[in-house]
């Protein structure tokens, strides 16, 4: 397996079968010339978690291309994902405070609103992922800032993407550039937050704010939801446990596939030397479905118990939203299926497109009959 296979893998709409397969060799591989990919459930939780492992080269790796001074190459450049102590300690510290637990409780109620507002508007057939998984996360945001979500912001969230995808084509790279200029220049027209932070890094964490928040949530959701439409006996427990049928939905198809990280000094995982200045990626949907933790991996089990999943890598670069979308999707399932306990698929033989991102796996379409 090279990087090109185990992009083309996770691209695809169901990687799992060929990530056991991998594993199975190796919860290690060398997939190229100072490149690795770690899939099993240690190996993988060590990476994102060793603070040894850093993600400051990445971004160097993927501004390439990219016009200095712009739009998109400051988003890039300046994006907290990216970003080395004591850099990222510094950014991060300015926004912790938006998703501590107490914030996150004290928005519940608006999100509540928020949900009960959209789905008003449902009629006998709905497409969640545009009517409920899209606009709720967004408009939350937007609370948060203090700004109106604009109608671009969909697309513009799939653009900026395509710009942190190695190997992304010209036109991908266009269109990253052109999303970036006008969704930066919205942030900086409505941004009214008291961020101490200069202006470059200000607007970069606004954007992955919106982002990243927007299709992890959105992905999640979508994924999930399906998952327990497709299993009756699942969608009958899931009402009973919210937050824990959210957990395994989490594991069981990982909204954020994978996230790299970079060893710069030579070390050892699970029996491998991986040399200095090696970039690892760390599959996190195959590390969720590793049989080693969780036994019958590819069954969903809303009553599961066992370590918790990796989706939003634990460590110095966890997931900062992560305790906001938990919320939001549990918020979501409880509306629908408080509301609709009989919803449906619309079409359970419609094999619906992913969106085309190695990193970010989720349906682009949700259609339900909500009997």
């Amino acid at each position: 397996m090279d990087v090109d296979g185990l992009r083309t893998l996770f691209m695809s709409d169901d990687p799992y079968p060929g990530l056991h397969e991998l594993r199975e060799v190796s919860t290690m591989q060398r997939i190229g010339d100072r490149q690795w990919v770690a899939l099993g459930y240690d190996a993988v939780r060590r990476v994102v978690r060793d603070p040894a492992f850093t993600t400051g080269a990445l971004g160097g790796f993927l501004v390439a291309g990219l016009q200095p001074g712009a739009a998109a190459h400051d988003y890039v450049a300046n994006r907290i994902n990216f970003l080395d102590p004591p850099r990222h300690t510094r950014v991060r510290r300015t926004v912790d405070r938006w998703f501590s637990p107490r914030r996150v409780r004290s928005l519940r109620q608006d999100v509540e609103q928020i949900a009960a507002e959209l789905a008003d508007r449902f009629e006998g057939r709905a497409e969640l992922v545009s009517a409920l998984a899209h606009p709720l996360p967004a408009r939350v945001i937007c609370r948060l800032l203090g700004a109106d979500e604009p109608d671009e912001l969909a697309a513009w969230g799939e653009d900026v993407a395509m710009l942190l995808t190695l190997g992304r084509t010209t036109a991908q790279t266009g269109a990253g550039e052109r999303a970036a200029e006008a969704f930066s220049a919205w942030v900086a027209e409505v941004d009214r937050t008291d961020l101490d932070l200069p202006e470059a890094e200000r607007r970069s964490l606004i954007m992955t704010l919106f982002a990243a928040g927007h299709h992890t949530t959105r992905d999640l959701f979508a994924n999930g939801m399906t998952a327990l439409l497709r299993r009756p006996d699942q969608l009958a427990l899931a009402m009973a446990d919210p937050a824990a049928t959210v957990e395994e939905l989490l594991r069981f198809d990982t909204p954020t596939q994978m996230v790299s990280r970079v060893a710069p000094e030579t070390t050892e995982i699970d029996g491998h030397e991986v040399e200095a200045g090696s970039v690892i990626i760390a599959a996190l949907g195959a590390a969720n479905r590793d049989p080693a933790c969780y036994p019958d991996p590819d069954r969903l089990d809303v009553t599961r118990t066992g370590p918790p999943p990796l989706s939003f890598a634990p460590g110095p670069h966890h997931c900062l939203g992560a305790p906001l979308a938990r919320m939001e999707v549990e918020v979501m399932l409880t509306t629908v299926l408080g509301r609709w306990p009989d919803v449906r698929l619309a079409d359970p033989d419609q094999v619906v497109p992913r969106r085309p991102s190695a990193v970010f796996h989720g349906l682009t379409r949700l259609e339900v009959d909500l009997a």
